[in-house]
C-alpha cells in the first residue's frame, strides 16, 4: 500500500486532519497509537505503534465507491447540482474548498477523501446510496 493510500485511510477514519499544509494528529489518532515525534532535520512527524498495521481499516475490500459525478449521471442531473442536493439532505457540508462528510453522511457510508495535488476535500459513497430512500425520493421530486 502506498503512503498516499495510508494517509487517505487515516484521514477517512479520523486519525489525522489536514491543517493548512500540515498533517495533524487527532485525539482519535492518539487513542489509536499515534504520537508526534521530532527529527532534527525534517521536524515534526506522526509515528504509529506497530499494532496499527493489524487494524481492520486496512482491509480494503475493493468496494466500489461513487463520487458526486457518478451519482449525478445515475440520477441524470447536472454534476454541479449533486453536492448541493446531498448538502440539503444533510449528508455533506460545504467547506472552504470542496465538501466534507457530515455525521449523517458517515452513518450511510460516506468516505472523506481529498485530492492529492490540491488537498481539496471531497466525499465518495458506497453503491448502497443509490437505494437511499431520502435521496431517491428527493431525486424523483426533482425530476
Amino acid at each position: 500500500m502506498n503512503i498516499k493510500e495510508v494517509f487517505q485511510i487515516f484521514l477517512a477514519n479520523g486519525l489525522i486532519n489536514r491543517v493548512d499544509d500540515n498533517w495533524v494528529l487527532t485525539e482519535n489518532g492518539e487513542e489509536r497509537g499515534g504520537t508526534i515525534k521530532k527529527h532534527r532535520r525534517i521536524g515534526e512527524y506522526i509515528a504509529w505503534d506497530e499494532t496499527i498495521k493489524s487494524s481492520n481499516m486496512f482491509n480494503t475490500s475493493k468496494e466500489t465507491l461513487l463520487n458526486a459525478t457518478a451519482l449525478s449521471k445515475h440520477f441524470e442531473v447536472s454534476k454541479f447540482k449533486m453536492n448541493p442536493i446531498l448538502s440539503e439532505l444533510g449528508f455533506v457540508q460545504k467547506s472552504v474548498k470542496g465538501w466534507t462528510v457530515t455525521k449523517l453522511g458517515l452513518s450511510i457510508g460516506g468516505k472523506q477523501l481529498e485530492y492529492d495535488r490540491t488537498g481539496v476535500p471531497y466525499v465518495n459513497w458506497p453503491e448502497s446510496i443509490l437505494q437511499n430512500k431520502r435521496l431517491v425520493e428527493t431525486m424523483n421530486e426533482l425530476q
